[in-house]
């Protein structure tokens, strides 16, 4: 049987300032344990620091890893991160102890991925397990994030709006009710003096939120209307999405309507889509 190895470090994070590097780390640390309850159905060693800035953990199938990494990813932009995805097997088991206690191909690939992600320019994830499939896993995969990476924070903060009122879930994978906590992490991070200035003036998107109201509409990614075979993918924006997220942002529908548009949000949800739905049908269905 095989399992996922999942490998992060941040990229540049010695830069970071001594007196924001202390809040910085709190704040993975908070978003990791955020995301550890939400991917609790599907992880089988939660992610956690292993040495340095590097988080590793170990996941029952590779559609959780990736997905656990571009919701990681938004959550923490600006700051950048790599990430290695390896697909093996898990050999030595050290049931009660952690992801950097194990050992198997799963974790060498994924350590191998990590590695060329350092040394490729413009590769900031790389999927490794030692098939055909990880080049065009890795093309989409790396065109997402090239597009992504041209946005704006502003930009990247009504991306991560969209996807907590439109999440990819499923069921086996994820527990929705750890996502209103994101929104709680986000208000937190709006405090943090590394974002603010990141941001250049402090536009609080997340603050007036009433989390207890916030509602999502999860799109069920490997339901039979998403998964089964078709020529394309319809859009994953649903109708009335920019009046609701004007209306809980004090902007106008016009202005979401436009950054939705400029920042490529639609083209990278349905190529991050592609790419899990591809990974489930060749390693998972």
């Amino acid at each position: 049987m095989n399992y996922t190895a999942f490998m992060v470090d941040m990229v540049n994070s010695k830069k970071i300032s001594k007196k924001d590097r202390e809040e910085v780390q709190f704040f993975i640390k908070q978003s990791l344990d955020i995301l550890n309850k939400i991917f609790k159905p599907s992880l089988i060693f939660d992610i956690i620091f292993s040495a340095g800035d590097e988080v590793q953990g170990l996941f029952k199938n590779p559609s959780s890893a990736v997905m656990y990494y571009r919701l990681l990813k938004m959550i923490l932009a600006p700051l950048q991160i790599r990430c290695g995805i390896g697909v093996g097997e898990w050999d030595v088991k050290i049931i009660d102890g952690t992801s950097s206690e194990q050992d198997g191909s799963a974790y060498h690939n994924a350590r191998e991925a990590i590695s060329q992600a350092h040394n490729k320019v413009g590769w900031s994830v790389l999927f490794n397990s030692k098939s055909d499939n990880d080049f065009y896993i890795n093309t989409l995969l790396n065109s997402s994030f090239l597009l992504s990476q041209k946005q704006s924070v502003y930009q990247n903060e009504v991306s991560l709006l969209v996807e907590m009122s439109i999440p990819f879930f499923d069921e086996n994978t994820m527990e929705l009710n750890g996502l209103k906590d994101v929104i709680k992490l986000l208000q937190y991070k709006e405090r943090l003096e590394y974002y603010i200035s990141a941001k250049g003036k402090n536009d609080n998107l997340f603050s007036n939120i009433d989390n207890s109201k916030f509602e999502n509409e999860p799109i069920q990614i490997f339901s039979e209307n998403i998964c089964e075979n078709k020529m394309f993918l319809e859009s994953t924006i649903k109708k009335g999405l920019s009046t609701k997220i004007s209306n809980i942002t004090n902007t106008t529908r016009q202005n979401i309507d436009n950054i939705i548009r400029s920042a490529n949000i639609s083209s990278i949800r349905n190529i991050d889509l592609t790419a899990i739905i591809f990974i489930y049908r060749n390693y998972q269905r």
